[in-house]
């Protein structure tokens, strides 16, 4: 079986480190006392929606901020969707994991993407433009792929 064909497998994962910014951080601990939610999971709320909203802001004549990045560093036209969110567990503590199939990263022409293209540095830059747009203290960015 190719890896093109493994598409409902192969995946990005990429795990978010906590807010950055201490206007972020104050955000979050007031949200947090309001809601009576744990900050984590508010963060984690937090990054879920700007996320979906990079994926899915995209119009007829212009790509979301997702696709953007993805094509640019793919080096052709890209559509991103259904990023899959999920949590990295440190103890009493969460991190917000994001994850995107390829099966769900595709071409112009319709194919998914394979894994194979996102190399390490494609990755290291993934990495640059999420934790631009997230404002989070770190970020680490992986592939996953199944072998048969």
């Amino acid at each position: 079986m190719s890896r093109q064909n493994q598409s409902d497998f192969d995946h990005i994962t990429i795990i978010v480190g906590p807010p950055s910014t201490d206007k972020l951080k104050s955000n979050i601990r007031r949200w947090s006392a309001n809601s009576g939610k744990p900050q984590d999971k508010i963060w984690a709320e937090l990054v879920e929606a700007s996320v979906n909203n990079g994926v899915e802001n995209g119009t007829e004549h212009e790509p979301s901020s997702v696709n953007e990045a993805f094509s640019y560093l793919l080096i052709r036209e890209i559509n991103v969707s259904k990023p899959f969110h999920t949590y990295r567990y440190r103890g009493d503590y969460s991190d917000p994991v994001i994850m995107f199939y390829t099966k769900h990263i595709y071409c112009s022409s319709g194919l998914p993407v394979s894994i194979d293209e996102f190399t390490e540095d494609v990755k290291i830059l993934l990495g640059e433009f999420f934790g631009g747009m997230l404002k989070c203290e770190w970020i680490h960015v992986s592939s996953s792929y199944r072998f048969e």
